[in-house]
């Protein structure tokens, strides 16, 4: 900033190519890595900037809902949040699990 008004005031020329790259804004936030599973509060605001969405999806999943082709597997539960989260990964900054869905099923959950 300080060669930008110096040069504005008339005390330096242009910055030089180097000059300038030494410029550039760093980026803020870093990208999630895909098997990250927390986030802290810069890597919510990137998601939210690059997603321009605010979304946060809660995953209270009620094993009496869950469709039926899906009680067929080990885990029906974490069958159905997945693919709920891999239909929505783009659109979605957040998941919220409701932790009173998994006591509800005990240890199993």
């Amino acid at each position: 900033m300080q060669m930008i008004l110096a040069f504005f005031k008339g005390e330096k020329n242009l910055p030089s190519d180097e000059e300038h790259e030494t410029l550039k804004p760093k980026p803020l936030f870093k990208p999630l890595q895909i098997s990250q599973t927390t986030m802290n509060r810069e890597d919510l605001y990137y998601h939210i900037k690059q997603k321009k969405s605010f979304l946060c999806i809660g995953l209270d999943t009620d094993i009496a809902k869950i469709p039926l082709y899906l009680l067929n597997f080990h885990d029906p539960v974490y069958e159905f949040n997945k693919q709920i989260i891999k239909a929505t990964h783009d659109l979605c900054v957040a998941y919220k699990p409701n932790i009173a869905f998994y006591e509800a099923r005990g240890s199993e959950s």
